[in-house]
């Protein structure tokens, strides 16, 4: 088919690679009870969290006066899109004189808020990653937001990727999502077999950040590896 204008022309070609969707629910049996049951879980477990969460976030901007008509502490440009959203999620939890007054609370003391509630949090191996991170990102956020220090100095100390990798994998969380991607892109590898015993697929990956998806992706592929000709990943950091 052809659609042509007066200086542009779209060519459609025919569909000659079936697509595989509407088998992708029938080889991950009892998937959405499954993703209900962490639901209940994440909101079981972050409700506690994310109030001091705020209450930290909110009294360091207080502290760094970014919340005052007139800002008395610089912040990079670069951050300006983060704290418009930062007071958008705090108006909306009532964080503000025009809403709810809600005390600005001393750092010292719900920093000792948090180390106490955290002795449960980390004992927990699908928590654990995530609330050391989040504490290193608010605990350095005053010298990020000023360009003391770069926010990936934070998230990857030593170069290290250790503080962000146990975020997407090692936790019930992470392992699942990882567990739908590995099985759908099986799945349609196998159904591209059936239809063409002799194919030949690239593989393109977006963002492989730590690699906690890829090695999975790379274990489920073995098998089928005489099939494969190319997986590339891209990623921003020079590791």
């Amino acid at each position: 088919m052809n659609l042509t204008t007066s200086n542009e022309c779209l060519t459609t070609y025919r569909e000659t690679i079936p697509g595989c969707i509407s088998s992708i629910d029938k080889h991950l049996p009892g998937l959405e009870s499954r993703v209900e049951t962490l639901k209940s879980k994440i909101e079981h477990q972050s409700k506690l969290m994310d109030e001091i969460i705020l209450k930290l976030l909110w009294s360091t901007m207080l502290s760094m006066e970014l919340l005052t008509k007139v800002r008395t502490s610089p912040i990079l440009d670069r951050y300006e899109g983060w704290l418009r959203e930062s007071e958008r999620i705090l108006r909306e939890k009532g964080y503000f004189p025009d809403t709810v007054i809600v005390p600005s609370g001393n750092l010292e003391a719900l920093w000792n808020e948090w180390d106490q509630a955290k002795i449960n949090w980390i004992v927990d191996p699908d928590q654990k990653a995530q609330v050391v991170l989040v504490e290193a990102c608010l605990r350095g956020l005053p010298e990020i937001l000023s360009g003391k220090q770069q926010a990936t100095e934070i998230l990857f100390p030593d170069s290290s990727m250790e503080l962000l990798e146990g975020v997407y994998k090692g936790n019930v969380f992470a392992d699942l999502f990882n567990e739908i991607a590995g099985s759908t892109l099986v799945n349609y590898i196998q159904q591209r077999i059936i239809r063409e015993s002799s194919c030949s697929i690239r593989i393109l990956e977006i963002g492989a950040g730590t690699g906690g998806t890829t090695a999975g992706l790379l274990e489920k592929l073995r098998p089928f590896r005489d099939h494969i000709s190319e997986y590339c990943y891209t990623d921003l950091s020079k590791a």
